[in-house]
């Protein structure tokens, strides 16, 4: 049986408190990702993206043990390659997201359609 280079295989890491959206998403995400992590905290976020090295990863702003566009950075260190598309019911924050590396920001409520064409802009892109 011949194995998948891990490189070549589709991952996206989803940093979201909210167990309900992290099912949600990994159930639309599974057709285009091999390989879907879900994160309830800014610092388990950062430990799966340290191992798991997404090609995306999805974050929510509002997380209990912090901002996640304050944070984005950190996750930028851990693996600087990866596309990171920030998302967050506070609007006014999108242009501060993209400042601090983000590559999109998608308001809440979540749009599916918005989502996937935003990570296959990313996909192209990053």
């Amino acid at each position: 049986m011949k194995k998948e280079n891990v490189a070549n295989v589709p991952r996206v890491l989803i940093v979201d408190d909210e167990v309900e959206i992290g099912l949600l998403l990994k159930r639309v995400l599974r057709k285009k990702f091999s390989v879907i992590e879900h994160a309830l905290t800014i610092e388990e976020g950062l430990s799966f993206a340290n191992t798991l090295k997404p090609n995306v990863i999805l974050l929510d702003n509002n997380l209990p043990d912090g901002s996640g566009i304050e944070r984005l950075g950190d996750f930028r260190s851990v693996y600087p390659d990866t596309c990171i598309i920030v998302f967050s019911a506070m609007t006014h924050l999108g242009k501060l997201a993209l400042e601090k590396g983000a590559f999109a920001f998608i308001e809440k409520p979540l749009s599916f359609t918005v989502i996937m064409q935003t990570i296959d802009d990313a996909c192209n892109n990053c």
